[in-house]
């Protein structure tokens, strides 16, 4: 059961990590675009 939780856990992980890289790198590339 705890081993099940540790892998939703560690795909979510992933999944945040991975998205956070795409936010971070397109605000980057786009921040004068993206400025408000």
């Amino acid at each position: 059961m705890l081993e099940k939780f540790a892998v939703k856990y560690h795909a979510a992980f992933i999944k945040l990590t991975i998205l956070f890289v795409f936010h971070h790198a397109h605000q980057t590339k786009f921040e004068t675009a993206d400025a408000k």
